[in-house]
């Protein structure tokens, strides 16, 4: 017999950028980055666990988005990120979108 979840069922589009180990070099480097966590605001990126990998961006507010608004969120999340290291060379991350399931 199995059960029916008796919670709500939400759907969230991530925005970001996988975390490879330059990318991680560069954040563990970062004061900025540092300061971000430990006192967030509405603009701080976080750190995410998908599939077996780490991504750092965050979560759009709608689940409806035309693709002229993921280019935004891009640049967006990128500006963001430049913030937190300035050094890290544009090619080092690469953005990606997904969506997860979450059930309270």
């Amino acid at each position: 017999m199995t059960e029916e979840p008796s919670g709500q069922v939400t759907a969230k589009l991530f925005v970001g950028f996988l975390i490879n180990s330059e990318v991680k070099m560069h954040l563990n480097d970062s004061s900025a980055w540092r300061n971000a966590k430990a006192i967030p605001s509405d603009d701080t990126l976080i750190e995410v666990r998908h599939q077996g990998c780490d991504y750092i961006g965050y979560y759009l507010k709608n689940t409806i988005v035309m693709l002229m608004e993921l280019k935004e969120h891009e640049k967006k999340a990128q500006n963001t990120l430049k913030s937190y290291c300035p050094q890290l060379p544009s090619q080092a991350y690469r953005f990606v979108t997904f969506s997860q399931l979450f059930i309270q």
